[in-house]
């Protein structure tokens, strides 16, 4: 399906492979960490520019709805990994760094579900997704974040270390670090939570360890 406009189908085509091929090029940046972290509220407010460049793109028949939305699914599934992935090494390291640094890539495809959620729970397959992916992100989510407080607070009663030095400074990155997880949490549970409401038969019956389910209805792929 397209949207409502009157693009024509060699339009149609080309256009949803450019805004394809730019989404899967910027994620790819993000992963090789090609964008420094004093760029990354710039990048953010340039990929949403680009999202609701899309977003009328999609209204006028210039983009491939379906296919649009696939490729939104498979990037939110890749990312989220990542994301999990890069947490708990971090966590587990203490080493904090920017927090929206380090969850750029999956900042910028959770902004692109919210904008999309509409079409996104329109259907029923790609709500099976969004919701597959968002459970299996928030459980390992919610466990880092309850040893990152654990070492938070550890931090905060200790003072120093056993050399003498001050944990201030781990403590000040740390907790700037969980102030942009918990946001990033929250997001996640309020998607969850709107999918849910909209197919609560669907969650219901919904599965976590079913392996790998199709991002979209099985007759399309991702270009």
């Amino acid at each position: 399906g397209t949207g409502g406009g009157a693009g024509t189908w060699p339009e149609n085509a080309l256009w949803t492979k450019v805004v394809a091929e730019y989404v899967r090029g910027e994620c790819e940046a993000v992963r090789m960490k090609k964008v420094a972290p004093r760029n990354v509220r710039a990048k953010l407010k340039t990929w949403q520019y680009f999202l609701r460049l899309v977003r009328w793109m999609s209204a006028e028949g210039l983009v491939d709805e379906h296919v649009w939305l696939n490729r939104i699914l498979h990037e939110f599934r890749k990312e989220m990994a990542i994301a999990a992935a890069v947490l708990r090494s971090t966590v587990e390291r203490k080493e904090y760094g920017n927090g929206e640094a380090v969850l750029l890539g999956a900042s910028m495809v959770l902004l692109a579900v919210e904008i999309f959620e509409p079409e996104l729970l329109s259907n029923k397959d790609t709500t099976k997704s969004l919701l597959d992916t968002v459970l299996t992100a928030l459980t390992p989510l919610v466990k880092q974040w309850t040893t990152l407080q654990d070492t938070l607070e550890a931090l905060a009663a200790g003072k120093t270390n056993p050399e003498g030095e001050s944990h201030a400074p781990a403590e000040v990155a740390g907790t700037e670090f969980a102030i942009y997880k918990a946001k990033t949490l929250l997001r996640l549970a309020g998607l969850l939570d709107r999918a849910v409401m909209k197919h609560p038969h669907d969650a219901a019956h919904h599965d976590v360890a079913t392996a790998d389910p199709p991002l979209a209805p099985p007759h399309s792929s991702p270009p």
